[in-house]
């Protein structure tokens, strides 16, 4: 039907960027970010990955109610790493549309 609109699962990010600042070799640094469903339908989660092992990376709930938020939470290990700017990034895996 033309027009029709799907329910559908929408994940929204606090932040799709974030900086640590300037760091010392060593330092374990923790952040935690809030991940919302803002849609209609059921939104799972299938997974999470970061793209270096410096970087863990956890979520308190992988499967979200519409309007329901959860934390995700990244350990980032600085050390071994060089002086220099690095970046670091992390996949969420889901069902969903990005609002991005």
């Amino acid at each position: 039907m033309v027009g029709e609109v799907k329910a559908v699962p929408k994940i929204e990010l606090e932040c799709y960027e974030f900086d640590f600042g300037e760091v010392t070799e060593g330092d374990e640094i923790k952040k935690s970010f809030i991940v919302e469903n803002s849609g209609d339908k059921g939104l799972i989660i299938e997974g999470i990955n970061s793209a270096c092992s410096c970087t863990i990376v956890s979520i308190e709930s992988y499967n979200l109610k519409p309007k329901e938020k959860t934390n995700l939470n990244i350990t980032y290990d600085t050390k071994g790493k060089y002086p220099g700017k690095d970046e670091e990034s992390v996949y969420i895996i889901s069902n969903a549309l990005c609002l991005r």
